[in-house]
């Protein structure tokens, strides 16, 4: 497994994770309702944020973003996450090595990762327990009046009843959209955005809806190691923007928008869903073969759409009938399709030579949409940055993709030699009664009453 957290490593360096944001049985980022990370992003189903008391996570633990009260134990089956007091949660987002949850009180808690003030809290001191994002303005010196949140890799977003949004965390990009690119270990607004109706974060960038159906962007607009432009904030003439910038060629109508590594989504009141941004392994999902696009494509063969999400370079859609559509790569199984050269393998296998530089996967990437297999009555979803999690209207959680840091939480961080990935989406035990989900680079979560 040292091939696979390498390429993992690789993957986070040259695009980012995805953010995924919470997903939420009966909740969805749409215009009407109260929202989280994406549409992540991180929800996804229909009538408004159920309340959690209970939250657990596994996978990866370095930073302490589990919230177990630990640092560097990883998960490979749930733990509760400590410290919430009772705390109603209503809303998850999680990012490379941080985790938010909104209260139905307004505030936000923030645990894992701070070394670049993502957890919003005045230092840069990691915790692997819950506290309070801080707010010097506010009254009661806490963030206040918030109906939804996103984390990208290293940053975080919160977007208020009053239609303002604000950001804190790292700052090299713009991400925050304050017009500087100084980082902040307490919230800033963004820019003069205001009348927002939802928010999401990808690696390094942002994105708001606004209540006229307009899509605004801002931090990075490139990707790869050699920073070339990608588009995800709907240009091709600046590597980013450190304020927020209309994207154009939409044509209104976007209820729903997502954000993944370096790439953008929306879905529109017809249940279209577009993209823009990078495209070197698909994830626009137009069927095509150019590495990115600034101009938003329509993803192909893709109708009766209710959420979407954005992974690390793939994507994700949740239909109406309860299935789930996934694009772009797939080396670990992030697709769910079960697609390997041999049909017969529920496995992604290295199929490189002995000694070989790069990872070659049984499993192969798609450029346009695909059926996630054996999943029926899903109600939310989550994406990774390789893997994926789908919340069933039974209230369990099945999941599929890579597993070196035991984010599919099935008891092991390996799926057996060779293997990178699982492209079956597989239960996760010793979970009932789920009510959120959301997904990190390389952890996952579950919110219950």
């Amino acid at each position: 497994m040292v091939v696979l957290a390498m390429t993992i490593s690789v993957l986070l360096a040259v695009a980012g994770p995805a953010m995924a944001g919470c997903e939420a049985k009966g909740a969805t980022t749409t215009q009407e309702e109260r929202t989280t990370n994406r549409g992540a992003t991180n929800a996804s189903a229909a009538d408004g944020p159920n309340v959690v008391t209970t939250l657990r996570a596994w996978g990866n633990n370095y930073s302490g973003q589990l919230g177990d009260e630990t640092y560097g134990n990883n998960r490979t089956r749930p733990v509760k996450v400590g410290g919430l007091r009772g705390a109603k949660v209503e809303a998850l987002a999680a990012g490379q090595g941080h985790t938010l949850a909104l209260k139905n009180d307004g505030t936000v808690l923030a645990w894992g990762y701070n070394r670049d003030g993502e957890l919003g809290n005045g230092t840069n001191e990691d915790s692997p327990t819950p506290g309070l994002v801080k707010d010097f303005r506010d009254p009661s010196g806490h963030l206040s009046g918030v109906r939804a949140v996103a984390a990208g890799s290293s940053h975080s977003l919160a977007l208020k009843e009053d239609g303002t949004v604000w950001a804190w965390g790292y700052n090299f990009d713009g991400q925050l959209g304050d017009g500087t690119k100084a980082n902040s270990t307490r919230p800033v607004r963004v820019g003069k955005l205001q009348g927002v109706e939802a928010i999401a974060a990808g690696a390094f960038f942002s994105l708001a809806l606004k209540e006229d159906g307009t899509v605004w962007a801002w931090g990075s607009n490139a990707s790869g190691q050699d920073n070339k432009v990608s588009g995800q904030l709907g240009e091709d003439a600046i590597t980013s923007s450190d304020t927020p910038v209309e994207v154009g060629d939409l044509g209104g109508g976007v209820k729903q928008i997502a954000a993944g590594a370096s790439h953008s989504l929306a879905l529109k009141e017809d249940s279209s869903v577009w993209a823009w941004g990078d495209n070197f392994f698909g994830e626009l999902g137009d069927g095509s073969t150019k590495t990115h696009s600034p101009k938003p494509v329509r993803v192909s063969d893709l109708e009766g759409v209710r959420a979407i999400e954005g992974g690390g370079s793939f994507s994700l859609a949740l239909k109406e009938d309860g299935t789930v559509r996934a694009w772009g790569y797939n080396q670990y199984g992030q697709l769910g399709n079960g697609a390997a050269s041999n049909v017969k393998e529920a496995k992604c296998e290295n199929t490189a030579e002995p000694g070989a530089s790069q990872v070659v996967s049984s499993c192969t990437d798609s450029p346009t949409p695909v059926r996630v297999v054996e999943l029926s009555g899903v109600e939310a979803i989550a994406a990774g940055s390789v893997h994926g999690l789908a919340l069933k209207e039974d209230g369990t959680v099945w999941v599929w993709g890579a597993n070196d840091q035991g984010q599919l939480g099935n008891g092991t961080k390996t799926l057996g030699t060779g293997t990178l990935g699982t492209n079956t989406p597989l239960k996760v035990k010793d979970l009932g009664g789920v009510e959120l989900v959301a997904a990190g680079l390389d952890y996952s979560l579950a919110g219950s009453k």
